[in-house]
């Protein structure tokens, strides 16, 4: 009996140990495999034609997006297969589903159902006219009262009185219109008074470029690995165009982006091919959404916006 119970626990001690690696592993696949992203596009003259895709876990999900000649195409793949074609495969297994309850429900009694069908109760002739004859004698009754308080009440009133008491409220409503106009005017521009001066504090500046930094460095974990390409570009301003070579051939050494710029000094134009390629992890962002969490300045500014 003992060695029963023991080998009932072991069973359970060694399923739950299947369950928790199992669950392991699917946290690592989502936070350390990394989801691949390409992106390809070219420009001359009047043809333009781009495309993009994004890749996980070995191809397993794959989303592709393109356009050319005007048209946009997407096609998404699960397992190297379609949404099209998991719709087809799931269709078939309902349909054999449903043909295989009918052929259970025809091989059942049909006579069971039929006897369980409730009877309707019937209603005699005479009952039906003195149910008729009674509602329409009640409804008579109440157009008449009807009718009758409408007469004492316009003759009551005078239509001087009324005009009068027409007058009255509506200048009444539109005080009460005024009134709350003020009060709205008065709540919005101590609320801006109020964030005005939480922007000026130092525990909000602070918090600022703290936010900025993280954004930095999640940029850099997500930025391309991998950009070639050929760009040839004018703005048809000399000068504008000699500040943005500058801005461009300072940015490009520092991520080795292989990309060859033609500057056009004299004419308006943007042509070209370029293609990109790289990857994101999603422990980079889970990273960043810790170190904002556990920022005790940034949540007191959060509490303070809120308040």
């Amino acid at each position: 009996m003992l060695g029963v119970i023991l080998g009932i626990l072991k069973g359970i001690g060694i399923l739950i140990g299947v369950i928790l690696l199992l669950l392991l592993l699917m946290v690592g696949i989502v936070l350390f495999v990394p989801i691949q992203y390409r992106m390809e596009g070219r420009k001359k003259e009047q043809d333009l034609y781009a495309k993009a895709g994004i890749s996980f876990f070995l191809r397993a999900v794959n989303v592709e997006a393109s356009f050319e000649e005007k048209k946009m195409q997407m096609q998404i793949k699960i397992f190297g297969r379609t949404l099209e074609q998991w719709k087809q495969t799931a269709t078939k297994w309902k349909r054999k589903k449903k043909r295989d309850k009918a052929q259970k429900e025809q091989r059942q009694d049909g006579k069971t159902r039929q006897n369980k069908k409730e009877e309707k109760p019937i209603i005699k002739k005479e009952d039906r006219e003195k149910i008729c004859t009674e509602g329409q004698r009640q409804k008579k009754e109440e157009k008449v009262k009807n009718m009758a308080k409408m007469s004492e009440t316009e003759k009551a009133e005078h239509p001087a009185e009324q005009k009068m008491s027409n007058i009255e409220k509506s200048a009444k409503t539109i005080k009460r219109r005024m009134q709350k106009m003020t009060e709205n005017l008065r709540n919005i521009t101590e609320k801006v008074r109020h964030y005005y001066d939480l922007l000026r504090e130092d525990s909000t500046k602070e918090a600022f470029y703290f936010c900025r930094s993280q954004l930095l460095w999640l940029l850099r974990k997500v930025a391309p690995r991998k950009m070639t390409g050929d760009v040839q570009f004018g703005t048809g301003d000399p000068a504008m165009t000699g500040q943005v070579m500058g801005m461009i051939s300072v940015i490009l050494p520092v991520y080795s982006y292989e990309i060859e710029l033609e500057p056009d000094f004299e004419k308006k134009i943007f042509e070209g091919e370029v293609k990109v390629k790289g990857s994101v992890q999603t422990w980079s962002f889970v990273v960043v959404a810790w170190r904002l969490w556990r920022n005790k300045n940034l949540r007191r500014v959060i509490k303070k916006f809120r308040a």
